[in-house]
């Protein structure tokens, strides 16, 4: 994804591990 890694460190923190898995 084009997304920078940093929004996605607190996306994972987040969503819980099978949401994870579905992205």
């Amino acid at each position: 994804l084009p997304q920078p890694s940093k929004l996605m460190i607190p996306v994972r923190f987040r969503l819980p591990a099978p949401a994870l898995r579905k992205n």
